[in-house]
């Protein structure tokens, strides 16, 4: 039996006849004595800018999308409970996701990730006076606006 051609790795070659073991080990000669591009470099400080950025921080991001799907379906039961003719609006010509911007969706105010990271409970996030039906085109718009921002 044959064994992989690439420095440190002894694992065995098949009867395939190839130089290396993987596609792993085959990547790993081929970049060895590759030079640092400017596209690696901006990545690298783009990953910096994320990594020291508080709001990109690493938090848990399965907790967070339960805590976002128990807000959601919270919200939906606070506007059917006390403003049922806005729910109606609102279920009268819902965003579906189909493309159409001009259809409406349901906006939270403060947006729930701050209800998050703040440690605010479901009700404080889903509560009415939090809530508003606008068109998706408008709350995309806002969403991008609190994502962006001066230092």
């Amino acid at each position: 039996m044959k064994v992989c051609s690439r420095d440190n790795c002894k694992n065995e070659i098949g009867k395939h006849g190839k130089k290396y073991c993987s596609n792993s080990c085959s990547a790993k000669v081929s970049n060895a004595n590759r030079k640092v591009t400017w596209a690696e470099k901006t990545r690298e400080s783009v990953n910096e800018f994320f990594k020291n950025d508080p709001r990109y921080l690493n938090r848990d991001w399965k907790n967070y999308k339960g805590f976002r799907k128990k807000v959601d379906r919270y919200s939906i039961q606070q506007l059917k409970n006390f403003k049922p003719e806005l729910y109606e609006y609102w279920q009268s010509n819902p965003y579906t996701g189909s493309g159409d911007t001009s259809k409406l969706s349901l906006e939270h105010k403060k947006m729930i990730i701050e209800f998050y990271d703040e440690g605010l409970s479901v009700e404080e996030a889903g509560d009415i006076s939090n809530l508003e039906i606008i068109p998706y085109r408008e709350n995309n718009l806002n969403a991008k606006k609190s994502l962006t921002f001066t230092k």
